[in-house]
């Protein structure tokens, strides 16, 4: 994983495999990647076609971003302060739980299993935590959606899908 290949991946408008094991050959284990943007679409279309060829097991995950500045350090705030930071967290994984379950339902008899994960992120890296999960669960291929951002934008913010295509040992779909 170089810059002429990360190059072509950002400027390449079409989906991309980035091939890293032979799992992915016949994939039984997928993971994707929503967030519920418009970019998690395709991601969750080719999902599908995965799942119907090779009878593949579907995870749908999101990644609950929810550090603040001093989130993990409690002893630094009131135990009120994290409290209710904790009820707002745990309403929001309930929430985005069922709307996941809705996509699940919708995949039908397409995928022998399809479920759905939320991890709460306390660390400040999503990436880490798709990578985490991809490793712990010996799942063959990733696939995300891309926001399609410039260059310098990447540059300045960092990519999630970058930081995963990098330090994955699964392959990794890139959906466009």
């Amino acid at each position: 994983w170089g810059g002429v290949t990360e190059s072509i991946l950002n400027q390449y408008n079409k989906s991309v495999l980035v091939v890293k094991n032979f799992q992915v050959k016949n994939p039984k284990k997928i993971l994707v990647t929503y967030d519920f943007s418009h970019h998690c679409e395709e991601a969750l279309n080719w999902a599908k076609k995965f799942a119907n060829v090779f009878e593949s097991e579907i995870t749908l995950v999101n990644i609950v971003p929810c550090y603040y500045e001093g989130y993990h350090a409690a002893h630094a705030y009131s135990s009120a302060l994290n409290s209710a930071m904790e009820t707002v967290i745990d309403a929001s994984v309930v929430d985005i739980k069922e709307k996941l379950d809705v996509i699940v339902r919708d995949f039908g008899s397409i995928a022998t299993k399809v479920k759905s994960e939320v991890i709460i992120d306390k660390e400040g890296s999503i990436s880490d935590q798709i990578l985490e999960y991809a490793k712990n669960n010996k799942i063959d291929l990733i696939i995300m959606g891309t926001h399609k951002r410039g260059r310098i934008r990447k540059f300045i913010l960092g990519s999630s899908t970058n930081r995963v295509l990098k330090g994955s040992q699964a392959s990794v779909l890139i959906a466009k």
